[in-house]
C-alpha cells in the first residue's frame, strides 16, 4: 500500500512569509553583530482573518524590563549624538 505523498517543507510558506523570514534573518544577524542578543523570542505572525489585520508580521518577542533596558542602552551607544 502506497501512502499519500507528503508536501515539500515550504508547503505553508507564502511569498510574503518568505520575504519576511529573509529580512528577519538579516535583522538578527545585524543585531547580533552589534551585541544585541535579547531578541531570542522573535517569530513570524500570520495575519488573522479580521479586518484590522494587515499582513504577516515579525514579532520581536516578549521582553522583560531588564532586557528592554539593556537593549535601549546598547542602541543608545550606537545612535548618533544630538548636535
Amino acid at each position: 500500500m502506497i501512502g499519500p505523498t507528503l508536501p515539500t517543507p515550504d508547503y505553508f510558506d507564502t511569498e510574503e512569509r518568505s520575504e519576511l523570514s529573509e529580512a528577519g534573518r538579516e535583522l538578527v544577524a545585524i543585531l547580533e553583530s552589534l551585541g544585541i542578543t535579547e531578541l531570542d523570542d522573535m517569530n513570524i505572525v500570520e495575519p488573522c482573518q479580521h479586518a484590522p489585520c494587515r499582513g504577516t508580521a515579525l514579532n520581536l518577542g516578549n521582553l522583560r524590563v531588564d532586557a528592554v533596558r539593556d537593549l535601549v542602552a546598547k542602541l543608545k551607544t550606537l545612535a548618533p549624538v544630538d548636535p
